[in-house]
């Protein structure tokens, strides 16, 4: 006579497997499921960094993962910084097409590491998809400077940006319920980079146009030079 053996599984481990099924099955029908990447640039050994302005050349711009390359900078810390994720939906955008991503503006913490989200959705995107990424950071004055277009309409503000990163594929489920692991965390194809301030005008420059008005000022030059009154 033939026997079965009837294997019963306890209730938590039955509802834990009917859950995560039931999980599945939405995320894979679920059409409406948007990309996501990993925003932090902290990597370990081989953290990206965001380093403040150097006081002796405070227009210097530097990019790179090249720690020597920032001996005269601190790494950014606490709130008194901003970093913000800007992007594209195209594979490859300049920056003058980047867009802020939502709820990716964030403060730092130590070490030039940025306080990061595991999962940060990118709008109107499905997983699969490529993009173009850039960070930005700057100087808050202590929380008052929440947008970048604020920090570019006052060039004594340091700021700074990142290298583009170009052609990142997203996490997620894609637009056929299909679900692809993409390019990894932000960091991995960030580069670190500094803050500095936009240079003023110098003195030099400003001779030079004093010097070029005279000349345009000679008499037979052809120019109408303003005269003192």
């Amino acid at each position: 006579m033939m026997t079965h053996n009837l294997v019963l599984h306890s209730p938590r481990r039955c509802l834990g497997g009917l859950f995560g099924l039931a999980l599945n099955l939405l995320c894979a029908g679920n059409s409406s499921a948007q990309g996501y990447v990993g925003y932090q640039n902290a990597l370990g050994l081989a953290d990206r960094p965001i380093y403040g302005v150097d006081p002796a050349a405070p227009h210097l711009e530097v990019h790179g993962n090249d720690r020597s390359l920032y001996t005269n900078r601190s790494p950014l810390n606490g709130a008194s910084y901003y970093a913000e994720l800007w992007y594209s939906p195209e594979r490859f955008a300049g920056p003058e097409s980047l867009t802020p991503v939502p709820g990716s503006l964030v403060t730092f913490r130590h070490s030039g590491l940025f306080n990061g989200i595991s999962r940060l959705t990118i709008p109107d995107t499905f997983g699969g998809d490529r993009v173009t990424f850039q960070m930005r950071a700057w100087d808050n004055r202590n929380g008052r400077l929440s947008s970048w277009e604020q920090v570019i309409g006052d060039p004594t503000i340091p700021r700074g940006v990142s290298n583009l990163i170009f052609d990142w594929e997203l996490d997620g489920v894609d637009a056929n319920g299909g679900f692809h692991l993409g390019s990894g965390i932000i960091g991995i194809g960030m580069e670190s980079f500094a803050l500095s301030v936009v240079p003023e005008p110098s003195g030099l420059v400003l001779a030079g146009f004093l010097g070029l008005a005279f000349l345009l000022c000679k008499p037979n030059s052809g120019w109408i030079c303003p005269t003192a009154r």
